[in-house]
């Protein structure tokens, strides 16, 4: 009976420094990614690219700055929720635009309170400057958009994240995986709220660290707990 309580002990004891040794490689790789992302943003395509279309591969273009030449979809656009800015509780909008070849893309115009969206200027201009970058669900709970309110044909459409499967199938057409973030200057642009990583590597680096010193701490109370155990191994 001793054995097999031991063995459990040091079953779940594995486990545990297993864990902790995997968050932190986890947050190492976290780190990592996202400044690679902010190397890409920084540094790749300074200058903005005229795009007359949007290639097959959109990885080629994550987080690269564009031109784009269409029209806007005026009528039909997205209310993106939850989105603080300074305080004040808003929205982002995203609204559909379609490219001279005929490609649809959605694009950030940027964030507005909540009691204004009902004032939203409607866009003119016929070209677009910006950033794109393909956006991520992420871990996500229940729809984006309520059934009931997908099947209804009311305007704009409130969501609470990113989700182009859905956005698609509400405007009955493709939409490009790529998403154009308008630069804060262009004249259909509101408040730019959006950031190509949230949280810095260097605080990923910082979990990290934790991480580790849980573990060593492990390790420590792993040799104690043994030594103790195993009085007669002690030399």
């Amino acid at each position: 009976m001793v054995k097999v309580k031991t063995a459990v002990l040091a079953t779940l004891y594995c486990l545990g420094l297993v864990l902790l040794l995997g968050l932190g490689t986890w947050q190492i790789n976290r780190g990592l990614h996202k400044g690679n992302v902010l190397s890409l943003v920084g540094n790749k395509h300074k200058d903005y690219q005229v795009l007359t279309e949007l290639p097959a591969n959109p990885e080629s273009l994550n987080y690269q700055k564009a031109t784009l030449s269409g029209h806007w979809d005026t009528q039909h656009y997205f209310l993106l929720d939850n989105r603080i800015n300074e305080g004040q509780l808003g929205y982002e909008i995203i609204m559909p635009f379609q490219l001279s070849n005929g490609q649809n893309i959605l694009v950030n115009r940027g964030w507005i309170a909540r009691n204004q969206a009902a004032t939203l200027h409607i866009p003119t201009t016929e070209q677009l400057n910006g950033t794109l970058y393909l956006p991520k669900k992420g871990y996500t709970i229940g729809e984006s958009i309520p059934a009931q309110q997908q099947a209804d044909d009311s305007w704009p459409k409130v969501t609470l994240y990113m989700d182009l499967q859905t956005f698609s199938s509400v405007l009955k057409q493709p939409l490009s995986p790529l998403l154009l973030v308008l630069e804060q200057t262009h004249p259909d642009s509101l408040t730019q709220i959006w950031k190509p990583v949230v949280i810095a590597p260097e605080r990923h680096y910082a979990y990290a660290l934790q991480w580790y010193g849980l573990a060593i701490v492990f390790i420590i109370f792993g040799v104690i707990w043994y030594r103790r155990a195993n009085p007669t191994n002690q030399d």
